[in-house]
Formats: structure tokens, C-alpha cells, sequence
């Protein structure tokens, strides 16, 4: 069967088509085959994170009340933090509890009692990309609205947070979906197409695994930006998250700036490289649209193309100029004299302008020209100097601070660069951009992170490795990490050409409430015990591995209609046991299976084999009916212990896993109990 999808309905615009992932949700009804007849998605991006509010309406087409299952599929790093349910006249509020008891009560409150039927619901953990909704009771041949919210976080990229829309709905079944930024004059972006407050597209499913992109890109923020997020688990371990961007533009190109372009003509240089020479001072004045531009070139004498022009040309007279001048290659290397007469004329320039110099040689200049002899270079004007080495092929530039004119070029704010440059018209365009660099700052250079407490920071290490030491415009840099302390700090520095730039911040109460609850869509979440889990949860507001949401309507207990969970029927057929940890469950054609209660079963009677003296928790990770990973929660107390535990981990190892095991990458915490301890003697 073919999908086709269409995904954006701006009201004041045209119709846009665009592909989407399928949809993952799965719906079901305990007694009848229910319908999903609204689904509305609200999505607010923040610089770092998205909120969603979903908001669904289900409807059950038989004769008697039914329980709702709706199994959610989640987009990647996404955590529940608020579930709600619509009254008659007004929404009841879930409260965040311990998984087990929530479950419990859920169970207590939809069994079979004499009240009327009313409202509860509760949303519990699956897995990291998977939740469980159930809702009771939807009305025979009536409806039933509730809603949930999503947080996640949000990547930054190219200048612009990116937020994958995937999953969250229903096969065929479409949601209406809104979005604006929060912050004023922020700008959100749906496929890098302008979208408007009030503009609407429609999100089902599709023919393709593409997700849909919202990006919002931040206006007037820092040059470098950061955010320090901590959050203590009470057993002397935080959660640590930092967050750095650059700016989607970290400079300008000064406007009616007065340039110097000086060309090394000496016969050091081959006449490769004297055309790449000329083909790069070309990409560079290409970023100048209005600069003023003098050329001059040197070798035992300075020479300057221009001289029956005015002083100083326009930057398209300067280009056909660079295009026609034959290199002639003569003796001598006389930069000094180059360096006073790009002096003088700049010196002459209006006193508000800009003023740089471009010099593009390979230094190989007599002996008496040194970093000292020429020291201040440009005494006069004060102007900006970069030096370029020119390789002819390729294109690409990178900074010298080592090199031996590195320190009296940085004095006038430009840098010594390596330089690569070609003179076919192909590489044109690339030569552009990457020459853009020796126009404006493009990027943090020697980046780095101070953050005390963070072990791989002590222990002389770097958290940016992957970064090079540059963090460019546009693109940021975020790590998390348990540490072993509270962090008090985060600083981040950089250079800009040879401008310091530091920015210094301190951990957020909201930064730190944010990342309790997107910490449990993270990488490290097995890295936690249960406690410190629901320390976490409680802060964040999330479900999670040992909390779930359980929303009613004051007053409301077992009904006329209640569901006969000992018949049965509560998961569409399927007895729940707690649902909590124990409360992970997978739908298919309608039917829950409870994973955790199936491994409980079958690994608490081999701890008690094993010699188990006190519960234990113990971590699996399983790929469809495969073991892939096998962990216990905590360390061996003693000798004995350990090889209880040992023996335990073996037997997990042995386990052929049921074929309802069918979720890849999936992790499974479960709990076991001791065998009770011997009844005394009689006496």
C-alpha cells in the first residue's frame, strides 16, 4: 500500500507537500474498537529545547464505557512532563507518583464498583521512545479529550535550534500542528520555509522515513552564548549539562573600508603562485562590495598597477586589475618598502574608516627585513594586516601563532594564515567562502571550556576535542555528565582573529529543573540508580522508569462500568501487573504485553536460586528476542554477594526471550526479590 501525506496548511498561504516518517502510535480499546476523531499539537521552541501540548480526542462507538490504550511512540530525546484530562467543564490535572502506586490506584480506580463512571488516566514508561496512556472511561458513543506535554531537546546547527517532528500520530490519522517561538523576534522555520504564528500543516502519516523540521532561528543573542544546568540526585552525584553557541553571524564586513592589496612578485614565488596569488586577493575584495582598493606589487621595487588611476579604485576596477597584471617575477623581496608605502596611503584615507592590508608572499625576504625591523608595520594608519602563504591548489585557509611575524602582525589585530589558492575559474566559488575568514571572523578559535568538578576538565583534558579548538558561527557545542561534585561555573573562551572573547555563567534554577526531566531521554539514564532517578523525576516533573502520571476527577472511584482486571481485560486482555517499572508494556493489534512482569518471573526464581540475599535490580538491554547487555543496579557488598550476582547474570545471559519482545535497542530495569528468610524453629 502506498502512503501519501500532506503536511503543511498555511492558513494565509499556499498548499505545501512534504514527506514525513510514519506515523507510531498505536491506539486500542479494552472493549471496542475506538477511533482517534482530533489530535492538536502546540510546539513552542525555546533556544535549546521545544515544548509540545498534545491535545487528543478519542471516540468509542459501542454500547458500554471502554479504557482508552494509546501506546506513544516518541520523538528521539522527547519526555512526558504533564498529562491532563477534559471534565465537562473543566481539565483535572495528573499528579506525578511513584510508578507502582500510580499504577495501582489507576487499577483500583477503574475496577468494577457502583459509582458513575469518570475520569482517571495514566501515562507510564515503556522505554526511552515508547509511553503508555490509558484513559477511563471513554463514554459509549462518546468522546474523550485529555492531553499530554513533551519536552526535548533541541540541537543547534547552521545558526537555528532544529526540532524533528516523528511519530505522534496515528497511521492515517492526521494532527493539526501549530508553532511559534518564545522569545520575541526569535524566527521559526518549518523545512527552511518562514512560518507564521497562526499558520497551520497537518502531520500524518507518510511515504518516507523523513522527518518534518521546525528550526527556530535566535535574533540579537550573545556573540557566545551559554547555559549551566545542575541538578543534584541527593546521593552526592549531579547532573550536569553545558551548553555553548556561537552567534549565527559572529561579525560584519566593515562598510566603505580602504584596502591595501600588496602581491609578492619576487622570483621565490612561481608563477603558479603569483596567479593564485591574485586569484585570492580577488575572493577577498569580493566581500568588500563598496570597499575603496589600492593594489601594489614588490619585489626589489615597489610598483603600483593603479598609478594613473585616482588613488584608490573600486572594487570591480581592482578585480579586472588583479585579472590582467602579468607576473613578472623579478629579484628582490623588499616588503618593508611595501608595508611604508601601504602606510602612507591609508594614512591618507578618511579618518572613520576602516583601514586593511592584505600582503600575500611567502616572506622569504632578505635578512635585513625581520619581524622587529618592520616593528609597528604600520605605524602611521594603524591598519589591520593579514599575511597570507599562498599554496597554488585548492582553497582553504588556517591560522599561524607560531610563526615568527605571527606576534607583530596579531599587534595590528590580523594574523598570519596558510593559505590555499587556485586560479581556475572552477574554483571560484569555494575560493569565496573560504576566503570570507580573512574578511570577517567566522569562528571562535583555541575554544574552550572551564567548568570545576567536570573530571575530564581536572584531569587536564578537554570536553571539546571533537571540535578542534573552533567553534564556528552558527554552531554550538553541549555535553552532559554525572559528576561528583556540584559544578559552581561555566566559563567558555575564544579568540576572534586575535580578539579575546569569554563568557561566564552560573547554573539556573530553570536550567537545572529543565535537564532533571530531559536527562531520562539521555544516553546516560542507566547510569542512575531508582533513587536517584526519582529525585530527578520529582524535580523535572517526568515520567520515567519509577514515576507515571495519574490524572482524576476528584471523587472518582470503581464504577457500574469498571474494567474486571481480574478477568482480564485491563490491557486489552492482558492482566497488568504494577506498571512502574514493571509497568513497560508493547501494543500490538491491540493486546499490552507486560515485558518486565515476563522477566521477573523468570529471573526472581534463579536469584533465589543463586543464593540472593536482599533484592536486587538488574539492567537488560535487548534487540527483538535477543539479550544484548546484562548489568546489575549497585556493587557487591561482600564475597558471597558478588557470586549470588554473578550466578544471576548468567542466568539472564540463558534467557530465550519471548517473541513479543520486538523493539530494538529497547532496556528493560528489573526488580527482584530475596527469598523470605527461614521460619524460626519450633520450639
Amino acid at each position: 500500500m502506498r502512503h501519501w501525506r500532506v503536511v503543511l496548511l498555511v492558513l494565509c498561504g499556499p498548499l505545501l507537500l512534504l514527506p514525513s516518517r510514519a506515523a507510531a502510535d498505536r491506539l486500542s480499546g479494552s472493549r471496542f474498537e475506538l477511533s482517534e476523531v482530533a489530535h492538536r499539537i502546540e510546539v513552542t521552541l525555546h533556544r535549546g529545547h521545544a515544548h509540545l501540548r498534545v491535545r487528543r480526542t478519542v471516540a468509542n462507538p459501542g454500547g458500554k464505557s471502554d479504557q482508552a490504550l494509546l501506546s506513544l511512540e516518541l520523538p528521539e530525546g522527547a519526555v512526558a512532563t504533564a498529562l491532563r484530562t477534559k471534565g465537562k467543564d473543566r481539565w483535572f490535572e495528573g499528579e506525578l507518583m511513584e510508578a507502582e502506586a500510580a499504577a495501582e490506584k489507576y487499577r483500583e480506580l477503574t475496577g468494577i464498583g457502583g459509582a458513575y463512571p469518570k475520569d482517571p488516566a495514566l501515562l507510564s514508561w515503556r522505554d526511552q521512545r515508547n509511553l503508555l496512556l490509558q484513559v477511563f472511561p471513554v463514554p459509549a458513543h462518546g468522546q474523550l479529550t485529555f492531553e499530554y506535554e513533551l519536552e526535548l531537546p533541541t540541537p543547534y546547527e547552521e545558526g537555528r535550534y532544529r526540532l524533528e517532528l516523528s511519530g505522534l500520530t496515528l497511521a492515517g490519522r492526521p494532527a493539526v500542528v501549530t508553532a511559534r517561538a518564545a522569545e520575541t523576534g526569535d524566527r521559526v522555520q518549518l523545512e527552511g520555509q518562514p512560518l507564521q504564528t497562526d499558520d497551520r500543516f497537518l502531520l500524518t502519516e507518510g511515504h518516507t522515513d523523513a522527518p518534518v523540521e521546525l528550526s527556530l532561528e535566535p535574533r540579537d543573542v550573545p556573540r557566545l552564548d551559554s547555559e549551566l544546568a545542575v541538578a543534584s540526585t541527593r546521593h552526592g552525584r549531579w547532573v550536569t549539562h553545558l551548553r555553548s553557541t556561537a552567534a549565527p553571524r559572529l561579525s560584519r564586513v566593515p562598510r566603505g573600508a580602504y584596502l591595501v592589496v600588496i602581491l609578492d612578485h619576487s622570483r621565490s614565488l612561481s608563477e603558479e603562485t603569483v596567479r593564485a596569488q591574485a586569484a585570492a586577493a580577488r575572493a577577498w575584495l569580493s566581500h568588500f562590495p563598496d570597499a575603496r582598493v589600492k593594489v601594489l606589487t614588490f619585489d626589489r621595487e615597489v610598483r603600483d598597477p593603479t598609478a594613473r588611476a585616482p588613488s584608490f579604485v573600486g572594487v570591480p576596477a581592482a578585480a579586472r586589475l588583479l585579472d590582467e597584471l602579468e607576473p613578472l617575477r623579478r629579484n628582490g623581496s623588499h616588503l618593508d618598502a611595501a608595508l611604508k608605502r601601504a602606510d602612507e596611503l591609508l594614512a591618507a584615507a578618511p579618518a572613520r574608516a576602516e583601514r586593511r592590508v592584505l600582503v600575500l608572499t611567502d616572506l622569504l625576504t632578505r635578512e635585513a627585513v625581520t619581524p622587529q625591523s618592520t616593528h609597528p608595520l604600520l605605524p602611521r594608519s594603524e591598519a589591520l594586516v593579514h599575511v597570507g602563504l599562498v599554496e597554488p591548489q585548492g582553497s582553504g585557509v588556517r591560522r599561524i601563532d607560531d610563526h615568527a611575524w605571527s606576534e607583530v602582525v596579531g599587534e595590528t589585530g590580523g594574523l598570519v594564515w596558510d593559505a590555499r589558492a587556485s586560479a581556475d575559474p572552477a574554483d571560484e566559488l569555494d575560493l569565496r567562502d573560504t576566503w570570507e575568514e580573512l574578511a570577517r571572523p567566522v569562528a571562535f578559535d583555541f575554544f574552550e571550556v572551564h567548568a570545576p568538578g567536570l573530571p575530564a576538565v581536572e584531569e587536564g583534558g578537554s570536553l571539546t576535542g571533537e571540535l578542534d579548538g573552533r567553534l564556528e558561527e552558527g554552531e554550538g557545542f553541549t555535553h552532559l555528565e554525572i559528576t561528583d561534585r556540584a559544578v559552581p561555573y561555566l566559563s567558555v573562551s575564544g579568540l576572534l582573529w586575535t580578539e579575546p572573547v569569554v563568557r561566564m555563567v552560573r547554573p539556573t534554577e530553570p536550567a537545572g529543573d529543565l535537564w532533571s526531566a530531559l536527562f531520562f531521554g539521555s544516553e546516560l539514564l542507566d547510569e542512575l540508580g531508582e533513587e536517584e532517578m526519582m529525585v530527578l523525576a520529582m524535580r523535572g516533573g517526568a515520567v520515567s522508569p519509577v514515576t507515571s502520571y495519574l490524572a482524576i476527577e476528584p471523587g472518582v472511584r470503581p464504577s457500574t462500568e469498571g474494567l474486571d482486571w481480574h478477568g482480564g481485560m485491563g490491557l486489552g486482555g492482558f492482566g497488568a501487573r504494577g506498571m512502574g517499572i514493571g509497568g513497560a508494556g508493547c501494543a500490538m493489534g491491540g493486546v499490552f504485553f507486560d515485558h518486565v512482569a515476563w522477566l521477573r518471573e523468570r529471573l526472581e526464581p534463579a536469584w533465589r536460586g543463586c543464593g540472593g540475599e536482599r533484592p536486587v535490580t538488574l539492567s537488560l538491554e535487548s534487540t527483538l528476542d535477543e539479550v544484548v547487555e546484562v548489568a546489575p543496579r549497585g556493587v557487591a557488598s561482600g564475597e558471597e554477594e558478588g557470586k549470588a550476582l554473578a550466578c544471576l547474570i548468567e542466568a539472564a545471559w540463558e534467557l530465550e526471550l519471548s517473541s513479543d519482545f520486538r523493539s530494538r535497542g529497547a532496556r528493560w530495569s528489573v526488580s527482584l526479590q530475596s527469598a523470605p528468610p527461614p521460619a524460626p524453629a519450633p520450639r
